[in-house]
């Protein structure tokens, strides 16, 4: 399977859930943060206008794509990465990880009411998450060094991002390697609004779960 693709003039990750998970891994024995990003095609649609949005996709260590069109658009039909995609897989595999190793999360939003709804959908979707608290952009203006010494002086394993796009890029390009994190994951601005996206994306990957164990117990 072909591990890159390029759509509007942009390379992007093709990898497997599982693929993807073998990177998260040696992120997290990192000494420097790595950044992976959610991309839709609304976002390659921004970038094609905005050269420093572009910039940043393409600087990220793994861009998960998160629309099965942008697959779709550029020539990835096979069955396991559409849907993949489509039921955003990675994510929940990715927070189950963080989960089951005792990681700790820290977030960032624009706004003090953005980061709280997060928390809040994280904590019923993902039982056992180390949330840490959250710094609200909108808190510290452009003083982006109060949002740098919050995170060194509480020292996440993963900080979890909802900033909007390209803000989150300007972010990223000046201040990535002063915070003291493993991975740093934008998970889109759109994120706290899919509240019930979510809630049944793991409803259905745990029922889907049981399903699969029920079967394997039979066949013994």
């Amino acid at each position: 399977m072909i591990k890159k693709i390029e759509i509007m003039g942009i390379q992007l990750d093709n990898y497997t859930v599982q693929e993807a998970m073998e990177q998260v891994d040696a992120y997290l024995e990192n000494t420097v943060m790595n950044t992976i990003g959610s991309i839709t095609m609304e976002t390659l649609a921004q970038a094609k206008e905005q050269a420093d949005l572009k910039e940043g996709i393409e600087a990220l260590d793994l861009a998960i794509v998160t629309d099965q069109e942008i697959l779709k658009a550029a020539g990835v039909n096979t069955p396991q990465r559409l849907k993949e995609t489509t039921e955003q897989q990675f994510l929940h595999e990715f927070l189950q990880r963080m989960v089951q190793e005792s990681k700790t999360v820290y977030l960032f939003g624009e706004s003090r009411e953005q980061v709280e709804g997060v928390e809040r959908l994280l904590q019923e979707s993902y039982k056992g998450l180390s949330i840490l608290g959250g710094f609200a952009m909108e808190e510290c203006g452009e003083d982006y060094e109060a949002a740098v010494n919050e995170v060194n002086s509480i020292l996440p394993d993963v900080i979890l991002s909802v900033l909007p796009s390209p803000g989150q890029e300007y972010f990223l390009k000046a201040n990535k390697e002063k915070m003291s994190a493993k991975i740093w994951y934008g998970l889109g601005s759109g994120f706290g609004r899919h509240r019930n996206v979510l809630k049944g994306l793991v409803k259905k990957i745990i029922h889907k779960e049981m399903l699969r164990s029920m079967r394997l117990k039979g066949e013994n």
